[in-house]
C-alpha cells in the first residue's frame, strides 16, 4: 500500500512539474507572439493586457528580447531580473 502510494505521489508531482513547465512556455510563447506579431500592439499597451490578465502566475516577470539581447518587452518594472549572456547563449541553442 505504501508503495502504491509513493508511485501515485511522484507521478503527480512529476506531472504537475511537466504541466507548469508546458503552460510556462505556452505563456511565453503567446505574449511575445502577440508584441510581434500584431501591429497595433505595443509595449505599454501589452503591459496594460498582462496586468489584468486572469491567468497570470504567481510573481510572473516576462522579459522580452530581440536577438540583439535588446528588451522590447518586460514587465519587470523594478528591474530585478537579471540574465546572464550565458544563459541567453544556452536558451538560444536549446530553445529552452
Amino acid at each position: 500500500m505504501i508503495i502504491a502510494s509513493c508511485a501515485i505521489y511522484f507521478s503527480s508531482a512529476s506531472y504537475r512539474r511537466d504541466d507548469f513547465f508546458r503552460r510556462l512556455e505556452n505563456k511565453s510563447t503567446n505574449t511575445a507572439k502577440i508584441l510581434v506579431e500584431i501591429d497595433e500592439i505595443d509595449a505599454d499597451l501589452l503591459r496594460r493586457i498582462e496586468k489584468d490578465n486572469p491567468i497570470n502566475f504567481p510573481d510572473e516577470r516576462i522579459i522580452i528580447l530581440n536577438y540583439k539581447n535588446d528588451t522590447l518587452y518586460t514587465s519587470d518594472e523594478g528591474g530585478d531580473i537579471k540574465i546572464s549572456e550565458d544563459v541567453l547563449s544556452q536558451i538560444r541553442l536549446t530553445g529552452k
